[in-house]
Formats: C-alpha cells, sequence, structure tokens
C-alpha cells in the first residue's frame, strides 16, 4: 500500500469503512508503511470484526489466540471463528470444526464438528472435505456411510487434497460405497502416485505387474515399484521381478523413465 492509498485507507477507517479498518489491520500485523503494532492491528481488525467482516474476524480470532496485541482468550477467539462461520468464512468454519473435534476450548463434540467440517466443505475448503470424508468413513460423529465418504473425498479431490486421490482409489478397489472397478482404482492410484503418494505407488506397481484393471505392463510395473521401493521391501521385489522380464532395450528404458519420474514423484 503506499503513501497516498494507506492515507485515504485511514481516513475511510476513521469513517467506518470495514474494508478500510481491516486494511489497516492488515497493515500494522504486516508492518507495511507502519511500524509493527500488533496492539495496533487489534485495534483495526476489532472495528471491523464488530461491523461483521468475516476476514477481520478470523485475523482478530488468531490475535486472540496467540495473546498478540490482546490479553490471551480462547473463548473470543471462538466466538469470533463462529461469527465468520456463520457469515460463510471458509477457514473459520474448519477452525470451529477442529476445535469442536479435538476438545481445545470446548467440550468435545464430533458431531458438532462434523457439522462445521460440512460447512467448510460446501465452501470449497479441502482439508474440511477430506475429513469429513474421514469421519463417513470411520463412522465417527456420523453414521458410517460409504457412499457420502466417496462424495467427500471426490470433492476434497477436486480441491486437490494430496491424500484424497489414493482413499477413493482403495474404495473403488475394495467395492467400498462403490462397486467394485480395477480400472477406477489404477486411475486414482496413478493421480495419487503422481503427488509423490508413496502407498499408492506400491500399489500401482502391484497392479501393473498384476495386469488389475489395465494389460499387465512390465516397464511401468518397474517403473513404480522403483519409486515405492524407498519405503516398500515389496515394491523392490516387484520392481525386480518385471526387470527379469524386460529385454536388455527395454530395461534401459524402464530405468531412465524411472529416474524421471523419481525427479518429479519421489517422496523427497
Amino acid at each position: 500500500m503506499e503513501f497516498k492509498e494507506m492515507a485515504a485507507a485511514q481516513q475511510a477507517a476513521k469513517q467506518g469503512n470495514a474494508d478500510a479498518q481491516y486494511s489497516l489491520g492488515e497493515c500494522y500485523a504486516l508492518g507495511q508503511e507502519v511500524l509493527q503494532n500488533d496492539l495496533m492491528a487489534a485495534h483495526w481488525y476489532r472495528l471491523a470484526a464488530h461491523q461483521g467482516h468475516p476476514v477481520a474476524l478470523v485475523k482478530l480470532a488468531s490475535l486472540y489466540e496467540q495473546g498478540k496485541g490482546v490479553s490471551q482468550d480462547q473463548q473470543q477467539a471462538l466466538e469470533c471463528y463462529r461469527i465468520a462461520a456463520e457469515r460463510g468464512h471458509p477457514e473459520a468454519a474448519y477452525q470451529l470444526a477442529l476445535r469442536f473435534d479435538t476438545g481445545r476450548g470446548v467440550t468435545q463434540d464430533a458431531a458438532e464438528s462434523a457439522r462445521w467440517y460440512q460447512k467448510a466443505a460446501e465452501l470449497e475448503h479441502a482439508d474440511a472435505a477430506y475429513t469429513l470424508a474421514l469421519m463417513y468413513d470411520m463412522g465417527r460423529g456420523v453414521a458410517q456411510d460409504y457412499k457420502a465418504a466417496l462424495k467427500w473425498y471426490k470433492k476434497s479431490a477436486e480441491l486437490d487434497h494430496p491424500e484424497a486421490p489414493y482413499n477413493i482409489g482403495l474404495m473403488y478397489y475394495n467395492g467400498q460405497g462403490v462397486a467394485q472397478d480395477n480400472k477406477q482404482a489404477l486411475f486414482w492410484y496413478r493421480q495419487a502416485a503422481e503427488k509423490s503418494h508413496i502407498e499408492a505407488q506400491f500399489l500401482l506397481s502391484a497392479m501393473y505387474a498384476l495386469g488389475q484393471g489395465v494389460p499387465q505392463d512390465d516397464m511401468q510395473a518397474y517403473v513404480w515399484g522403483s519409486l515405492a521401493a524407498v519405503g516398500f521391501p515389496d515394491a523392490a521385489k516387484i520392481r525386480d521381478n518385471a526387470a527379469t522380464r524386460l529385454d536388455t532395450a527395454s530395461l534401459n528404458k524402464a530405468k531412465v523413465l524411472a529416474a524421471s519420474y523419481a525427479e518429479q514423484y519421489q517422496v523427497s
């Protein structure tokens, strides 16, 4: 924020503009165009929060949690998150869900946490969608429902959650909440494997080795087995067995491909 913009924001904030009050809070919190000052950050966040500004409410909640610029107060933090969540802020709903899930500052309540996870998930929060899927998968806080679990795993996958594709693959492979389908399992394991999910890489190598959901492919079995071998001794066996069935040219090609995949997809 430049000087002229800062002056305009200060004027608007003093006149009660909630967005300007929030912006000033950010400036003081981050030390932009002013000296960093948690007290002043809390002051301006609070004024914006009193007008229902959802992002200011979340920032103020964080200050209350940490005791920065205000006295540490978990109940005030909780109330700020609650108001922001009710106004449609996804992170606020997620933070509220976490607190009911863990009993942090409130009585632990899995059902209430599921309600807030769903609220956040419906607002496109990837971690909330994934956690809600886990709850349906395990029957924690909600009745066990594999179809609902699959729905929310897919939602979290759409939002690029790194663990979700692997769980979807498992559900297709085991026929949980959906008809058993090796082709779909392979597809989702591949999605997870390309996000450096080592268990998915291992299962992918096994499916290629056995020809499950795909024509048997020793080159792909070798490649994915090579990546997964760092964590799974059985993956090394798959790789080595595949190598015995490849001719020299194919094996050299597989080694080059495995090295390329390792740069992209291997767990660091």
